[in-house]
């Protein structure tokens, strides 16, 4: 572990904030409530419990002095931009999931947007993909990212693998992600140990956190 932290502690063996950014994706009503069209990774979401421990991350991240950036799916009520090319975006498509504006596609209340935070929205896989995020990072000087949020075998082994292509130090929440079997978030830890600059849980991260 020590080995993959190297380069990005500081002298007092401390993450900085100040160029960190967490990155939360899919924290949405239409994912994790029960009733939200896509619900089925509610049970995953609630038997991990994952939302009090997000919420954990991101007030200690807001305090020390990190950014805190959403990272939405959103289209329009009749899908017109979306490729249908996957069952998983034909499927979204067809409950109309995530639809802009809507209720299901607004960040749960539990873990509401502060003021200085950001929110964008990405229409593929990849938290990156066609919309910005790379120049907002560059633009705040972020130079690691956290990585947590849902789908850990779709949208967070994209995004991951997209921020280290991309050159950032990527920090995996692995107890702030699932997928909607655990057998489907296992696979994807496999890989995304090897790939990861740190796979952390909550606490490890939190203990290396700088803050002011």
């Amino acid at each position: 572990m020590e080995l993959f932290l190297q380069n990005k502690l500081n002298s007092n063996g401390k993450l900085d904030a100040s160029s960190l950014a967490v990155l939360a994706l899919h924290w949405q009503n239409d994912l994790v409530l029960p009733d939200g069209k896509f619900g089925f990774f509610a049970k995953e979401i609630e038997r991990n419990g994952l939302v009090p421990r997000m919420a954990k991350v991101l007030d200690a991240v807001r305090a020390a002095g990190g950014t805190v950036i959403y990272v939405n799916v959103a289209r329009s009520a009749d899908s017109r931009e979306v490729i249908k090319n996957s069952p998983l975006f034909a499927a979204s498509a067809k409950v109309a999931a995530f639809v802009r504006g809507s209720y299901g596609a607004e960040v749960i209340d539990a873990l509401k947007p502060q003021p200085l935070d950001f929110q964008i929205d990405h229409p593929r896989i990849s938290a990156f993909f066609g919309n910005g995020l790379d120049l907002l990072l560059r633009a705040r000087k972020i130079q690691t990212v956290v990585v947590a949020g849902t789908a850990t075998n779709v949208a967070i082994d994209s995004s991951v693998r997209d921020a280290l292509q991309l050159g950032y130090e990527t920090i995996l929440l692995e107890d702030c992600c699932c997928s909607s079997d655990p057998s489907f978030h296992e696979a994807a830890m496999k890989t995304l140990r090897v790939l990861a600059t740190w796979v952390a849980t909550t606490e490890d991260f939190l203990a290396r956190l700088e803050t002011r």
